[in-house]
């Protein structure tokens, strides 16, 4: 369950996958013994996994996180795998794991302006062509 959407981890061609319960239209029981027994690599994973998202490929996402908001970040669990690579005077610089880029988007953008992503690029992009996306349509409704 994450806010309120439930997901169901399965097998499919021999991967492990997550599948959200509202899309799923049909399910078929291709076993004819009706025991489910899971593979004990899929279990391990899921065990393994801090994320509140499972994907077989995590994206390493490095953040800039002003000290201003150091101290919600240590006492929540907010960022999955966390750990920090460098403190400074002003900020600290961390660095986190996540199954998908909307999983740390919603984060950086609840904690704007204390929080910078320094890597991937892409999604540091992203995140800026969300902004100017966003600042466009205000000005336009003006």
């Amino acid at each position: 369950n994450n806010n309120g959407i439930w997901y169901l981890l399965g097998e499919n061609d021999d991967k492990l996958k997550s599948f959200t319960f509202s899309k799923i239209k049909e399910f078929s029981w291709t076993k004819e013994s009706k025991i489910f027994i899971p593979k004990k690599e899929f279990l391990n994973k899921i065990f393994e996994n801090d994320t509140n998202w499972f994907s077989q490929e995590l994206i390493e996402v490095v953040l800039e996180i002003n000290n201003t908001a150091k101290e919600y970040f240590f006492r929540k669990d907010t960022l999955p795998n966390k750990q920090i690579l460098e403190q400074k005077e002003n900020y600290f610089t961390v660095s986190t794991k996540v199954s998908y880029d909307d999983e740390i988007l919603r984060v950086v953008k609840y904690w704007m302006p204390y929080i910078k992503i320094v890597f991937p690029l892409y999604l540091r992009e992203k995140f800026n062509n969300i902004l100017e996306d966003y600042l466009k349509e205000i000005k336009n409704k003006d």
